[in-house]
């Protein structure tokens, strides 16, 4: 919901897609991560750091075409932390 909040507020055309829903997952799995580091072993760190990657790559190759919604990828994430920090 977050990621299509940011992108009807910040861009001008239509988007479709469940990327930002994605991305929501990713922030939500990255802060689980991180508040739980203590109790989570290495090859759970190890993940995340591929989750972070491939985030920042879609980030990137969002940037490069103009058809992306980089807004609706930025506020699915920010979203997704947020959420697994209030709730969990």
């Amino acid at each position: 919901i977050s990621g299509s909040l940011a992108s009807a507020m910040f861009t001008p055309n239509p988007s479709l897609g469940a990327s930002g829903a994605v991305f929501g997952l990713v922030g939500a799995y990255a802060t689980f991560v991180k508040r739980n580091i203590g109790v989570l072993n290495a090859y759970n760190m190890k993940g995340n750091g591929g989750a972070l990657q491939s985030l920042c790559l879609s980030m990137v190759l969002g940037l490069t075409n103009p058809m992306t919604d980089n807004w609706a990828h930025v506020g699915g994430f920010l979203g997704g932390a947020f959420a697994a920090n209030v709730y969990g």
